[in-house]
């Protein structure tokens, strides 16, 4: 009589922005059901409505923007969601799903994985007092940043 090995559930953890393990999320969020309109913006050129719409998305979707994020925060993510092929990798292991296609990502989609992963570091204050005081030291540090020219718009 031969027995069968048991085989037990690895628990799958990867390295996320230097933000210390994060375990694969079994229940993936598809942003594409989100982004038809931002899609359909995009295609038509009109880029302040679609900023727009991408805002709207990213707070039904993830609950914060880049507004919530300083430009270090975003500098610091940029390198782990460097291209579309990354990108979708590294939203996919944290539960949200970037991709349209084998090859094709939704409109926005550094925008939307750099959100992701600092959602998934929380570096965003869930509280609302002091997600306030975040947002109030975010614009103190934009204004005293805006006239530097090493920064991008």
């Amino acid at each position: 009589m031969r027995r069968q090995k048991s085989v037990r559930r690895k628990r799958v953890e990867g390295t996320v922005a230097n933000g210390g393990p994060r375990s694969y999320n079994q229940s993936m969020i598809r942003l594409a059901n989100y982004t038809k309109a931002l899609d359909r913006l995009a295609a038509l050129e009109r880029d302040e409505e679609a900023d727009r719409e991408f805002d709207r998305v990213c707070a039904e979707v993830l609950g914060i923007d880049f507004g919530d994020l300083f430009d270090a925060d975003v500098k610091r993510i940029d390198p782990t969601v460097s291209s579309a092929g990354i990108a979708a990798g590294v939203c996919r292991s944290l539960g949200y799903d970037i991709a349209i296609s084998g090859s094709q990502t939704v409109t926005h989609w550094w925008g939307f994985s750099v959100l992701i992963v600092a959602k998934s570091e929380g570096i965003v204050p869930s509280d609302p007092a002091l997600r306030a005081k975040r947002r109030e030291a975010i614009e103190a540090d934009d204004l005293l940043h805006a006239d530097d020219p090493d920064e991008e718009d």
